[in-house]
C-alpha cells in the first residue's frame, strides 16, 4: 500500500514481501541486530532496515549500502546525503514502524512520526500508565466498542508524537483532550497535524510537527 500526500509518503508492506538484506547493516546496526533475542524481533528489526535503505537509495538515486543513517541521541534515525550530492531529497524525514508482520514507513517533508498498532494488543487497563488521569477516565466511560477505537487511535497518536519530537517531553508532559468527538493534543503547545490510516484490524497514525 501507499499512500501520497503533498506532505508525506506512507509506505506499507508485509514483511515476508521485503528483501531482508543482513550486508545493507552497519556495525552498530549489526551489533543490535546480534542482542536481539527473540528471532521474531530480529527479523522486524533486519526487514524495517532493509525497506527503509532500499527506499531511501532509490529517492537519493545511490545504492542501499551506501546509506548511512545517523542517529540522535535517543535512537532517531535520520539520512543526509552527501556534500558532494546535487540531488535533494523531497521528503527528507521520515519515520519508521512495525507491528503483526507489517512494516510501515513515511517519508516527509517535516519532523513526522508513524505508529502502527493492531487492536487486539491493546488493553485499557493495561496501559494505564500511558495515559493521564483524565485520558483514562474518558475512555473509560466509552462504550466497549467506541473505547476500543479511541484507545487505539489515543495510543497510537502519542506514539506518533513521540517520535515525530523526538522523545522531547515525556509521558507525564503529554495530554490530550476529548473534544467534539476527537482527540486534540492539549500539551505540549506543539504545531502539529494527525492522519490516519486504518489497515485490517489495525491503525496507522501519522505525526508532522512543523
Amino acid at each position: 500500500m501507499t499512500v501520497m500526500s503533498d506532505k508525506f509518503i506512507l509506505l506499507q508492506k508485509n514483511i515476508s514481501k521485503i528483501s531482508a538484506d543482513l550486508t545493507l547493516l552497519d556495525k552498530a546496526e549489526r551489533k543490535r541486530y546480534d542482542r536481539l533475542l527473540d528471532d521474531t524481533k530480529k527479523l522486524e528489526f533486519l526487514a524495517g532496515r532493509s525497506f527503509l535503505k532500499q527506499e531511501l537509495a532509490d529517492m537519493a538515486h545511490i545504492k542501499p549500502e551506501e546509506v548511512q543513517l545517523s542517529l540522535s541521541s535517543d535512537g532517531k534515525p535520520s539520512f543526509q546525503l552527501a556534500e558532494s550530492d546535487s540531488n535533494e531529497l523531497k521528503y527528507p524525514h521520515f519515520s519508521i514502524s512495525h507491528s503483526g508482520g507489517v512494516v510501515v514507513l513515511v517519508f516527509a517533508k517535516f519532523p513526522v512520526g508513524v505508529d502502527l498498532e493492531l487492536e487486539e494488543n491493546l488493553r485499557l487497563e493495561s496501559l494505564k500508565p500511558i495515559f493521564t488521569a483524565k485520558e483514562y477516565s474518558v475512555l473509560e466511560k466509552m462504550p466497549m466498542a467506541v473505547q476500543q477505537k479511541e484507545l487505539l487511535r489515543l495510543f497510537t497518536m502519542k506514539e506518533a508524537f513521540i517520535k515525530a519530537t523526538d522523545k522531547k517531553w515525556g509521558l507525564d508532559q503529554i495530554s490530550f483532550e476529548w473534544i467534539k468527538e476527537e482527540w486534540h493534543l492539549q500539551r505540549p503547545t506543539v504545531n502539529c497535524l494527525f492522519y490516519f490510516e486504518e489497515t485490517g484490524n489495525g491503525l496507522i497514525s501519522i505525526c508532522l510537527v512543523s
